[in-house]
């Protein structure tokens, strides 16, 4: 599987936020491992990563000291 565009959006949006993909991973309750099989293309972004990922990325951009 390729990385689609909508990752590599993600990548980009981490990376101007200085947010790491391993803190992403912790807030969404996944695995390292498994948001860089996602990041690399052998996962698929399912309906339902996308929007953990997306709740995630608003509550750390919203309070980034919020441990979780």
């Amino acid at each position: 599987m390729e990385q689609s565009i909508e990752l590599r959006c993600w990548q980009i949006t981490l990376r101007i936020w200085g947010i790491e993909q391993r803190e992403l991973a912790r807030r969404c309750g996944y695995s390292e491992e498994h948001m860089s099989r996602l990041f690399g293309g052998k996962r698929r972004l399912t309906p339902k990563v996308r929007e953990r990922m997306a709740d995630a990325l608003r509550r750390i951009l919203l309070d980034p000291q919020a441990v979780v």
